[in-house]
């Protein structure tokens, strides 16, 4: 997929020079001011269908220490090659005619403004998969970010997880993902659009919940969509957070959220290979915010970025972006 500038296409991007109408713009436009996650995600089209092959680096030749007259040992890089498929989502509108014809020239306007639950439901749907989902007990969701970090030991990954020692089911995480096409990005089929695609399919005769026919406006909804890992190294991971422990000063011994940070910014491999964002939900924004007023020289700040309304909470120059999709009863792992 072709740069822009010295980015990747993101929905803003995709929504000028592949999306055709007032509707969709306004649906981009919508999922945007709901998911702060999905206006910084970068989107790539997959190169296999509904797949993305990518070969990535496992391991490292050492050189030979040469002497003179003696040759070098031949040795070869290890590569390792990662698929990631899409998942479908879709979602019917249906609203009665009689409302759509009471709404006149409004209509377009007043449809949308219905259908608001939809797309917000998407872009909840999303999140969610994408930190949670799970391809080898779903086949039909994407593979997400927790079942790629769910381990302390055995797995390489567990060298990017902060164990921060909860032991309850009342337990979040903090993420930091570097975005970009050699990174962490969304997918979307080969041939297709990027983002949620909206269908008109105009007056047709449905079903109340008593089998009584009426006539109906009808709209089908459509989000084909993966999530490409290509680097693990560019993610980070603080899990076992036990929100019951936080305090508004990190005081006996409970979690302390700068440090955190601090701990995450330094596992990732890279943080100039694409665009770091921090993802963290309600609760540990909150307690973060409690504890810096706590503290001096704190590396945490509100800036604006990239066309929000309000200006986003950063720490270090990261973006800390809150998605309601992180849960606060997550089970601790060992």
């Amino acid at each position: 997929m072709a740069a822009i500038g010295n980015t990747y296409a993101t929905l803003a991007d995709l929504k000028s020079r592949m999306v055709d109408g007032q509707v969709e713009k306004a649906i981009i436009e919508l999922l945007e001011e709901q998911g702060e996650f999905l206006k910084f995600l970068p989107w790539v089209e997959c190169n296999d269908g509904t797949q993305h092959k990518t070969t990535v680096r496992a391991g490292i030749p050492e050189p030979t220490w040469r002497k003179l007259n003696y040759g070098v040992a031949q040795k070869k890089s290890q590569t390792a090659q990662i698929t990631d498929a899409c998942g479908m989502m879709a979602e019917y509108s249906t609203i009665d005619a009689k409302l759509c014809e009471l709404a006149g020239k409004n209509e377009a306007a007043f449809r949308m403004s219905e259908d608001k639950g939809i797309i917000q439901g998407f872009e909840q749907t999303l999140m969610s998969a994408i930190l949670y989902g799970d391809s080898t007990l779903n086949p039909e969701k994407i593979m997400g970010l927790s079942p790629r970090f769910n381990a302390l030991t055995g797995v390489e990954s567990a060298e990017n997880i902060i164990d921060c020692e909860g032991a309850s089911s009342n337990c979040t995480s903090i993420w930091l993902a570097v975005l970009g096409p050699e990174s962490v990005c969304g997918l979307y089929p080969q041939g297709t659009k990027a983002g949620l695609q909206h269908k008109e399919l105009g007056e047709q005769t449905v079903y109340d919940a008593n089998n009584n026919p009426y006539q109906a406006k009808r709209a089908l909804y459509q989000w084909d969509v993966g999530l490409c890992v290509r680097d693990w190294r560019q993610i980070a991971v603080a899990r076992n957070i036990d929100v019951d422990d936080l305090t508004k000063d990190a005081s006996g011994g409970t979690v302390d959220l700068v440090d955190v940070l601090d701990q995450l910014v330094e596992r990732v491999n890279n943080l100039n290979v694409g665009k770091p964002v921090i993802l963290a939900n309600r609760t540990i924004r909150t307690f973060l915010r409690r504890q810096v007023k706590n503290r001096a020289n704190c590396l945490l700040s509100m800036d604006e970025v990239m066309g929000f309304k309000n200006k986003v909470l950063h720490f270090d120059g990261i973006p800390i972006l809150r998605t309601d999709a992180l849960l606060s009863t997550e089970t601790a792992i060992s």
